[in-house]
């Protein structure tokens, strides 16, 4: 789904990518006089706790648009604004280097809570800041799709000859490892042990009857022998004819191994109502 927010950096789409930038000052170390601490409550920004170095949260005089950008309102930015003003007094020359604001009343993030198409909580959005003046922003879903889960789309399974360990990882979580596929393990067999995951859908594998249960001649024929290529005429029609992409499994003990020479997977190249040319 996708959500519109605005700040006072401009109004922005997410899902989407946007750039703000900050300008942090380097510190060498915080000057050992004319520095002026000043302790108050503020309408927004972190309060000192929050701060992860308390002594970089300071201000040079001149710095007035960056504390109002922080701490927006309140006693604390007053009394920055008294500070920094110019005295009358003739005596007085010069100020202070910088000052270290410390906001003492606890603050949280304003917060709203984003729903799906099934009503259940989506996510949250929460403000950059801290204060009251978090709950003014709104934002607005302007499109809500169901997530469209991803798909490897059709492949073609040829059994192993060995027992196979696979792994999968779902949406980024951690690696799940299913039952492992045991040696020679059939198509539909591989399709139920992969779609018992949770998270998984895996269809196919279906078993076709392609040889009807009656009489007839088949003749195997070597059409290749460096691609593999095998060719089986039969001397009826299929029960069901195969299609390009099938897995063909010669298994032991079948009138066609040839002494266990064509046991084995193969992919259907081609396929007419009495022939199947495989790989």
């Amino acid at each position: 789904m996708a959500q519109s927010f605005s700040d006072s950096s401009g109004t922005y789409t997410v899902p989407s990518a946007y750039t703000t930038y900050t300008v942090r000052r380097s510190f060498s170390g915080l000057a050992s006089n004319g520095v002026l601490l000043l302790i108050g409550e503020a309408d927004a920004g972190p309060d000192f706790t929050q701060e992860e170095d308390l002594a970089a949260n300071s201000f040079s005089p001149t710095e007035e648009d960056a504390v109002l950008a922080k701490y927006k309102s309140g006693n604390l930015v007053d009394a920055f604004r008294a500070a920094v003003a110019p005295a009358n007094d003739e005596d007085i020359s010069g100020s202070f280097t910088q000052i270290v604001l410390m906001k003492t009343n606890v603050a949280e993030k304003a917060s709203g809570t984003l729903t799906s198409l099934a009503s259940t909580t989506y996510g949250s959005l929460y403000d950059k800041s801290y204060g009251a003046l978090g709950n003014l922003i709104y934002f607005k879903v302007i499109e809500n799709t169901a997530e469209a889960m991803p798909t490897t789309g059709e492949f073609a399974y040829i059994p192993a000859v060995g027992t196979t360990a696979l792994n999968f990882r779902i949406s980024g979580q951690a690696v799940v490892t299913p039952s492992n596929i045991s040696a020679n393990s059939m198509p539909s067999s591989f399709v139920s042990t992969i779609d018992a995951l949770a998270g998984i859908d895996a269809t196919g594998g279906a078993l076709r009857t392609t040889i009807p249960g009656v009489s007839g001649n088949l003749i195997v024929t070597v059409t290749s022998v460096s691609n593999k290529e095998i060719k089986i005429t039969y001397s009826s029609t299929w029960t069901t004819t195969p299609s390009v992409g099938d897995t063909l499994v010669i298994p032991t003990g079948s009138p066609i191994a040839a002494t266990l020479a064509n046991i084995g997977g193969y992919i259907v190249t081609a396929a007419t109502s009495s022939t199947v040319t495989a790989r």
